[in-house]
């Protein structure tokens, strides 16, 4: 064997062996760029996983947020219905002045007022009322109260007061008044 045929043995040698190391890293390569692929996928379902639960998530929160708008409307309009019906109630009340048991209704309202005071008392009452409390009570007052109706039983110093008035019964009934009226219009609460 000669120096040309060793030299083109080993270039024979050295091309198979380039062409063996070539054959590697290209299969190399295939398998670098099939993990990438693999992991980009792998990114990519878990970027959209991530994305689809923060769009979940965010329409959950706006849902909520309309939801309890949403109640809060409904809940301030069933609240003025409920003012409009209490309001309506008063107007009804202060007509029990035009009814014939009206002298009944201010005598019984001004002797609870006298039992808790004593007779020791004087009688207020509106200036509507002024007549009809001077022919009803020999202790009525000169002064008069802004009032609808009823009567307010004072000691006559003033300093004790026994409010019947309409307002005042009115007043201290409201939250009954309303707790009813949400139970009529809107079923429910206050019904017993």
């Amino acid at each position: 064997m000669g120096l040309e045929q060793l030299s083109r043995q080993l270039l024979m040698d050295a091309k198979k062996e380039a062409s063996a190391v070539i054959s590697r890293a290209e299969k190399e390569k295939e398998r670098i760029v099939s993990e990438a692929e693999e992991k980009k996928k792998q990114l990519q379902a878990e970027a959209k996983r991530k994305a689809k639960e923060m769009a979940q998530r965010q329409k959950s929160e706006l849902a909520s947020g309309a939801s309890i708008r949403a109640k809060q409307i409904v809940d301030a309009e069933k609240n003025a219905a409920v003012e409009k019906a209490l309001q309506a109630v008063f107007a009804e009340m202060s007509l029990a002045r035009e009814a014939k048991q009206y002298e009944k209704l201010l005598k019984r309202l001004a002797e609870q007022g006298q039992k808790e005071l004593g007779k020791d008392s004087t009688i207020i009452v509106s200036e509507k009322d002024h007549a009809l409390a001077k022919k009803l009570f020999s202790a009525t007052s000169k002064e008069t109260a802004p009032i609808t109706g009823g009567v307010i039983v004072s000691t006559l110093d003033g300093k004790i007061r026994v409010d019947n008035s309409f307002e005042a019964i009115f007043e201290q009934n409201k939250d009954w008044l309303k707790k009813e009226a949400f139970g009529e219009m809107f079923g429910g609460k206050g019904k017993k």
